[in-house]
């Protein structure tokens, strides 16, 4: 991957392409098929990803009340993301690592880039 894709995500825009090779150093590729959770609401978060390849789709639980006592959870849609779009996710994990708050489910195969929340601190005590 070039320095390049890097720069046309948001969070990465203002660094320059040294800081750029050393972010690329952090990351680890990995593969997650079409269906399978790569994020669970409510779990802690240590890891953010960048798409590389695919698309996927962000929900949160609701807890809907249907008269006085009888309770349903339910999963609410919030949006979909792609490669194509630059989308990362999780990054909130990078600078607090509270728990996830949404599910992320693998609508294709995706390719994703994986950074740690130890590897980000690492970099940026550089």
């Amino acid at each position: 991957m070039e320095e390049k894709f890097l720069k046309a995500i948001s969070i990465f825009r203002d660094l320059e392409e040294e800081e750029l090779r050393v972010l690329l150093t952090a990351t680890r590729p990995v593969r997650f098929p079409r269906g399978e959770v790569i994020l669970k609401e409510g779990e802690t978060g240590e890891t953010m990803y960048i798409m590389q390849e695919g698309m996927v789709e962000v929900s949160k639980s609701l807890v809907m009340k249907w008269g006085r006592e009888d309770y349903q959870d339910r999963d609410k849609i919030l949006t979909k993301l792609s490669a194509e779009d630059h989308a990362i996710f999780g990054e909130v994990a990078l600078f607090d690592q509270g728990n996830r708050t949404a599910t992320v489910l693998a609508l294709t195969d995706c390719l994703l880039l994986e950074i740690s929340q130890d590897d980000f601190l690492k970099l940026a005590d550089q």
